[in-house]
């Protein structure tokens, strides 16, 4: 298994040798040091990987090979991560985590207790897709999630069309993991932010329909919440990705 991965958008309509861009280039080249003749999996954050032969090693525009494609096949429930926006590098943090995790939407949420200036948010975006791709990179994940814009909470809980929403939630009435059905296709997982929701949230997520989970005895940090709930989603939902058979 080659242990370079590099991150090319348009994989699926590259010709046999395909150029990265210079961001890429310069991150198998300088940073992790990689040579011409070096095997690298090239992916398009789409599901298809090609194990490639580097051709080129250059820091501005490396030149890649095809050796194999293969397409890989998505199982299981899809996840969409809604999550209270937080402050500082933690909402980077937790989109990373979340994609190592396999979510297949990450959904940023703007509730009454947030803690950043609602202003910034759409420079944020580019930086949170980075996060996502280098979060990929890392841990094999070959499907980069689908990245929302931020929107308030009652608007999303107005358009929710999923089969299962599930409420990380430390007031009221709570529904076991392993009492939860198990295989829906859709899912939306709620995540407040430091402080948690407000009353008047509390019952907005509740009259939609939303199912409170708990993730412990423990008061977690909004960061912790979204690691934990995303690992007991697919550990009780069910999440699997796979090349297909040879």
């Amino acid at each position: 298994m080659p242990r370079f991965r590099s991150y090319c958008p348009s994989l699926a309509v590259e010709g046999e040798i395909f150029q990265l861009d210079a961001f890429e280039s310069r991150h198998l080249v300088a940073t992790n040091r990689a040579r011409a003749g070096d095997e690298v999996i090239a992916f398009d954050g789409k599901g298809l990987e090609c194990t490639c032969r580097i051709v080129e090693a250059d820091r501005r525009n490396s030149r890649l090979r095809k050796l194999t494609c293969g397409k890989l096949v998505r199982m299981g429930t899809k996840i969409t991560l809604a999550q209270a926006v937080t402050k500082g590098k933690t909402m980077d943090s937790i989109v990373r985590r979340a994609t190592e995790l396999g979510v297949f939407r990450i959904q940023p949420l703007i509730s009454q207790r947030i803690q950043v200036r609602l202003n910034n948010l759409p420079r944020k975006s580019d930086k949170w897709k980075q996060q996502c791709i280098e979060a990929c990179k890392q841990s094999g994940n070959g499907w980069i999630p689908q990245l929302s814009a931020p929107v308030p909470l009652q608007h999303f809980l107005v358009s929710l069309d999923f089969d299962l929403t599930l409420l990380a939630s430390l007031r009221g009435r709570i529904t076991p993991w392993q009492n939860l059905d198990p295989g829906p296709a859709t899912c939306a997982l709620i995540i407040g932010p430091e402080g948690d929701f407000s009353t008047e949230e509390y019952k907005l997520l509740r009259n939609s329909g939303a199912v409170g989970v708990s993730l412990g005895r423990h008061v977690l940090r909004s960061e912790t919440a979204a690691v934990s709930a995303l690992a007991l989603a697919n550990q009780f939902l069910g999440y699997q990705t796979k090349s297909p058979p040879a």
